[in-house]
C-alpha cells in the first residue's frame, strides 16, 4: 500500500509534450522526509503527452508516486484543474503545471517545515526564475521581498493574479472548502486561490527562487491572451468573477477588488484606443463603471479617451492623475531589487516588475 503522502502536487496538462518530462522530474528528484505524491491529469491533449506520461510511468524508479488521469473529453483548464484539486489527498497541495517545472530539489521540504512554522498560514509562494519558451531570461519573478514575510490579504489581492507565481504555491487542502462557489466558472483559479488561502493569517512568502515561469509558448495561458477577443472576453469573466467574489466576502475587500479590475479595465481600454475601436472602447466602459469604487477618476479618464482618440494622452493623464499611492513605492522598490540581485549574484539587475 502506498504511504498517505503529506502533500499532493497537482499538476494538470495538455499539450505539453516538449515540457510534460522535465514537469515530472522536477517534482519526482524533490528530498523530503514525508511521502508525496504526484496527481497529473491530462484534458484530452492531442499530442503525445499521454504517450510520454506512460512511458514514465513504466520507466522511472519513483512512479509508484504517480497517480494519472487521462480524460477521454476535453473540460476545459478550469474544469481540469479543479478536478484534479479534488483528486489530491495529501494535507497540504502544491503546484506544478505541465508547461512549469520546479528548479530545487528542497523545495518541498522547505515550504513544507517553514508553513510549520506559521501554523496561521494557509499558503505560501516564493520567487521564480524566468523562461522565454525554452531560454532562460535575466529575470525573476515576485522578488516581493528579501526576507521571509507574510501578505496580507489586501496586498495579495491588489497584487493581481501574477503576485504569486503558480508553481510556488503550497496550501493546506483545507483552503479549498473556503473557494467561492463560482470558482469552476472562474477565467483562471489560481488568483482565486491565492486570495483564499490568505485569508486566515496572510500569505507566507520565502525569498528563495525554487521554481521557474515560462513565458511566450504558443502554449501557454498568457500567451493566449494575446489576442485581443480574448483578452475583452477574459475581462468579462473576471470582473464578473470578482464582483461575484466581492459580494462572497461581504464587501471587506471592495477597495481592493475595484481597484483590481480598474487596472484590468484600463489595459483594456487602452488597447481599444490605440486600434481605434472607439464603439468596443464606449461600451467596455459602460458595462464596467456602474458599481466600481472610486468612478470618478475613471469616467475623467473615459472622456478624455474619448475625445483625444489617443491611448498615449489618456495613459499620461492616468500616470499624472490617477497614478496608484503605492506606484512611487513600487519603483523605489524595484531599484532596491535590482542592487540585490547584482549584490548577491543572483541574475543580471534586470527584474520582471508589477
Amino acid at each position: 500500500m502506498r504511504p498517505v503522502p503529506l502533500v499532493s502536487v497537482s499538476m494538470i496538462t495538455y499539450n505539453h509534450e516538449s515540457l510534460i518530462e522535465e514537469a515530472i522530474n522536477s517534482v519526482l528528484m524533490q528530498e523530503t522526509n514525508f511521502p508525496f505524491e504526484l496527481v497529473i491529469s491530462n484534458d484530452n491533449s492531442p499530442d503525445i503527452t499521454d504517450e510520454i506520461i506512460k512511458k514514465i510511468l513504466r520507466e522511472h524508479p519513483k512512479s509508484e508516486s504517480i497517480r494519472y488521469f487521462f480524460h477521454e473529453k476535453n473540460m476545459g483548464m478550469m474544469a481540469n484543474s479543479m478536478d484534479n484539486l479534488r483528486r489530491c489527498t495529501g494535507e497540504y497541495i502544491a503546484f506544478c503545471e505541465g508547461d512549469d517545472a520546479w528548479t530545487d530539489p528542497s523545495k518541498l521540504q522547505i515550504q513544507i517545515d517553514e508553513m510549520k512554522k506559521h501554523p496561521l498560514c494557509d499558503i505560501s509562494f516564493h520567487p521564480s526564475y524566468v523562461f522565454s519558451g525554452f531560454q532562460k531570461t535575466n529575470s525573476i519573478y515576485a522578488l516581493e521581498a528579501f526576507k521571509t514575510k507574510i501578505f496580507s490579504p489586501s496586498e495579495i489581492i491588489i497584487g493581481g493574479g501574477e503576485f504569486c507565481p503558480t508553481a510556488s504555491l503550497l496550501m493546506k487542502r483545507s483552503v479549498l472548502n473556503k473557494l467561492p462557489p463560482f470558482i469552476n466558472e472562474a477565467p483562471v483559479g489560481d488568483y482565486f486561490l491565492q486570495i483564499a488561502g490568505s485569508l486566515g493569517g496572510g500569505a507566507l512568502y520565502l525569498n528563495r527562487i525554487m521554481s521557474l515561469y515560462r513565458i511566450n509558448t504558443d502554449f501557454s495561458w498568457n500567451s493566449g491572451l494575446n489576442v485581443l477577443k480574448k483578452k475583452a472576453a477574459f475581462f468579462e469573466q473576471y470582473s464578473k468573477s470578482l464582483r461575484m467574489l466581492n459580494q462572497n466576502m461581504g464587501r471587506a475587500y471592495e477597495k481592493e477588488i475595484h481597484y483590481e479590475i480598474k487596472k484590468h479595465y484600463k489595459n483594456l481600454s487602452f488597447i481599444y484606443l490605440r486600434q481605434k475601436k472607439m464603439s468596443e472602447y464606449k461600451k467596455l466602459y459602460e458595462n464596467t463603471i456602474k458599481d466600481i469604487y472610486g468612478k470618478s477618476g475613471l469616467k475623467l479618464l473615459y472622456y478624455i479617451g474619448l475625445f483625444t482618440e489617443s491611448a498615449a494622452i489618456a495613459d499620461f493623464f492616468d500616470r499624472i492623475l490617477f497614478i496608484h499611492p503605492n506606484a512611487f513605492k513600487r519603483g523605489w522598490k524595484k531599484i532596491i531589487k535590482t542592487i540585490y540581485l547584482k549584490k548577491n549574484h543572483l541574475l543580471p539587475p534586470q527584474i520582471v516588475s508589477k
